[in-house]
């Protein structure tokens, strides 16, 4: 990869990220100590970013330093993701980037996981969540979604991606993985591995056999009685994200301390930073609770 191209990919990086967490390059510049026009040549890829100056970026993104880095070009790669089971939709670029997701994860083997399904809760996504709270003895408002994704048996492997993609959900023998957008905000990250883990919990045997890619969550409030196949799919493991996120007992808990109006969104946002979801999220969390 070239100088110019590998600078440009990184500014491109650094700006989807600062954008996704709505701060100015005025506001990123200050927090790492350079002007904002400095910040703007390095978005363009007009300026070089020095090492200390990459750990800073980082810390001021929420990232990792590794997470700034552009892939390698498919040349540079050793790579084949052609033999890994993707979906045929994903762009050549997107099938390279999970590829690097899979071969990121640990190989070690993980121990077998037999679920936590119980009669009637395969049907009813959030039942199934609330059984998985309940078996993990979780009590508390802000859910710990990576100690759930571990006590599934998962590893949680963060890693840029393409936008469009939210995350990815892998079952391959004794491994598990749940990869997530290292550039997406951390709300959308813990939206992301609960999703994934609805996915394991209710939809094992259908992705055992490829790796489940998750695009943007746009079907979240459609009728999942009035949809088949790969929708239905995906409106139950976002049943089931936005219980395990939110339960209804938490939910309660909040709303028996706050009076509050649905269509106040001032109000949803301060209770939704609780949960550590969107207000968006967390708004249909309530017009569910009210129905």
């Amino acid at each position: 990869m070239k100088n110019d191209e590998l600078y440009g990919q990184l500014g491109d990086l650094i700006r989807g990220r600062r954008r996704k967490l709505t701060l100015t390059q005025q506001a990123v510049a200050a927090r790492i100590g350079i002007s904002r026009a400095s910040l703007a040549n390095i978005e363009t890829g007009r300026q070089k970013v020095l090492v200390h100056q990459l750990y800073a970026l980082a810390a001021a993104l929420n990232l990792a330093p590794s997470d700034l880095l552009p892939p390698v070009t498919a040349s540079e790669s050793s790579q084949d993701w052609t033999a890994l089971p993707l979906p045929d939709d994903l762009k050549l670029e997107q099938k390279k980037q999970i590829a690097r997701l899979v071969n990121a994860a640990q190989v070690e083997p993980q121990r077998r996981y037999e679920g936590t399904m119980t009669h009637g809760s395969r049907h009813d996504p959030a039942l199934c969540a609330r059984n998985l709270l309940e078996r993990l003895d979780i009590r508390n408002i802000l859910i710990p979604v990576d100690k759930i994704a571990r006590a599934v048996g998962a590893q949680v492997i963060f890693s840029p991606l393409d936008d469009e993609l939210s995350g990815m959900v892998f079952v391959k023998e004794d491994q598990t993985i749940i990869g997530v957008n290292s550039l997406h905000h951390p709300n959308r990250q813990r939206f992301t591995i609960s999703h994934e883990i609805g996915h394991l919990e209710l939809h094992r045997q259908f992705i055992s056999t490829h790796i489940h890619v998750d695009k943007r969550f746009t079907v979240l409030m459609r009728d999942i009685h009035s949809t088949t196949g790969t929708a239905r799919v995906e409106i139950e493991a976002n049943r089931f994200a936005s219980e395990l996120l939110m339960p209804e007992w938490a939910v309660q808990r909040v709303l028996e301390q706050t009076e509050i109006d649905i269509d106040d969104d001032e109000a949803i946002t301060v209770l939704a930073r609780k949960f550590r979801v969107s207000r968006q999220a967390f708004q249909y969390r309530l017009m569910n609770f009210f129905s």
